[in-house]
């Protein structure tokens, strides 16, 4: 299958896995933080929470490359790793 040269849907779940990407590395940080007792429960909530909505998201854009072809490998901050 050969690559589309540019394409929205591809764009657009890049974009929300890299948000989901930005926002489970924060879960985790503060989740490292955090003392023991119901602030450690709420950090730990809060990170479970954005890995799921990370895998959600890469599972999604995964699908979308699979499916379409489409995956900008020249793009100078491309962080996309498939999961193995």
């Amino acid at each position: 299958m050969t690559p589309a040269p540019s394409c929205i849907d591809y764009r657009k779940l890049k974009d929300l896995h890299d948000a989901a990407r930005r926002v489970y590395i924060e879960g985790a940080k503060v989740l490292e933080g955090a003392p023991q007792g119901q602030e450690f429960e709420s950090a730990y909530q809060t990170a479970e929470n954005a890995m799921v909505a990370f895998v959600s998201a890469r599972e999604k854009l995964e699908k979308h490359i699979a499916d379409h072809g489409c995956v900008e490998l020249l793009e100078p901050n491309n962080l996309y790793f498939p999961l193995v």
